[in-house]
């Protein structure tokens, strides 16, 4: 935060995406290996509906030494 600004990170909604009615490039994956990878998301879990995993770990210290630990 600078400034008293405050930037915060939003998903717009689907229904509020705009499309290309034609393809403005070739596409890096093809649309299974995208729908294939959407549904492994999925099965994973996610916070909400966001896509977001939860976090797997309790541990406020991820850089702890593994020796020390």
């Amino acid at each position: 935060m600078a400034l008293g600004h405050e930037n915060r990170h939003r998903w717009n909604d689907p229904s509020e995406w705009a499309w290309s009615r034609a393809e403005a490039h070739e596409p890096l994956i093809s649309t299974d290996l995208y729908e294939r990878a959407q549904q492994t998301i999925k099965k994973r879990g996610t916070n909400s509906d966001t896509g977001k995993a939860p976090r797997r770990t309790g541990s406020p210290a991820l850089n702890r030494h593994p020796l020390r630990a």
